[in-house]
């Protein structure tokens, strides 16, 4: 997930295009195993796999969604990729854990 975060670090907005692409040359994927395809036949692994991370994320208020496709860091994930305390996964669970205490509290 830090590189997903590290590439969102700049505050732009992203797209699902330019994250697989830059992401696929950070990690030096092949063409094959770009293609690698789930089981279902429908995603490649590699964009799957994205998309979890993108999720998790976002679930921890790390990152947000503009609209389909577009998506930026927030504040919070800037603060959380400065943080050399805790690993990330780590991390992204306790505020993920923090958000739903949070979001019982409101209702």
């Amino acid at each position: 997930m830090r590189p997903l975060q590290g590439h969102l670090a700049d505050g732009a907005v992203k797209s699902n295009h330019e994250t697989i692409d830059v992401l696929s040359r950070h990690f030096q994927l092949t063409n094959d195993e770009l293609a690698e395809l789930l089981p279902s036949g429908q995603q490649s692994v590699f964009t799957n796999r994205i998309a979890w991370a993108k999720a998790h994320l976002k679930k921890a208020g790390f990152s947000e969604s503009l609209s389909r496709g577009l998506y930026k860091v927030t504040p919070r994930g800037i603060e959380a990729l400065a943080q050399a305390v805790c690993a990330l996964p780590d991390l992204i669970t306790i505020k993920i854990h923090e958000n739903e205490i949070n979001t019982s509290r409101t209702r």
